[in-house]
């Protein structure tokens, strides 16, 4: 993963996921995209891609074979036809939404997305939270002893 440490020494800036693109992701706000600037707008249709960059997103669920463990639900033959477009995400397999190689992120159908996120317990509440808990029957109670001759 090449990464780019712009702003400051701690601050890790991946590369942009689309094909021949090296410019660094840019930031939204509350996270890091998974492009950058200018391949976000060309995505939204406000400019074109860079000359010579061709996006990473195709339009269709990967999950199209079932390599999840599950199929996909829709008819992505009968949505080509139809000229209809579904939303899709882009899913970073290991967990790490800074890892942006094209062999970590797959792109999914909102239902796919989800369906995977149950069946690994992407949505638990304090999932990362929980990793720093101290396990149970490690906490000390205090022993309060009563001295002989007190009520």
């Amino acid at each position: 993963m090449s990464v780019d440490t712009a702003s400051s020494e701690h601050e890790i800036r991946p590369r942009c996921i689309n094909h021949n693109c090296t410019k660094p992701v840019a930031w939204s706000g509350q996270r890091w995209r998974p492009v950058c600037k200018p391949c976000f707008l060309a995505g939204r249709g406000k400019r074109a891609y860079p000359e010579g960059v061709t996006p990473f997103r195709k339009g269709c669920c990967s999950n199209k074979d079932g390599h999840l463990g599950f199929n996909c639900y829709v008819d992505w033959a009968r949505v080509a036809a139809d000229g209809a477009r579904i939303k899709t995400v882009l899913d970073h397999k290991d967990g790490n939404h800074l890892n942006n190689i094209a062999a970590n992120v797959q792109e999914l159908c909102e239902i796919c997305h989800s369906e995977k996120s149950r069946r690994h317990g992407d949505y638990r509440p304090n999932r990362y939270a929980r990793k720093h808990r101290k396990p149970p029957g490690s906490y000390r109670m205090p022993i309060h002893t009563v001295s002989q001759g007190t009520i």
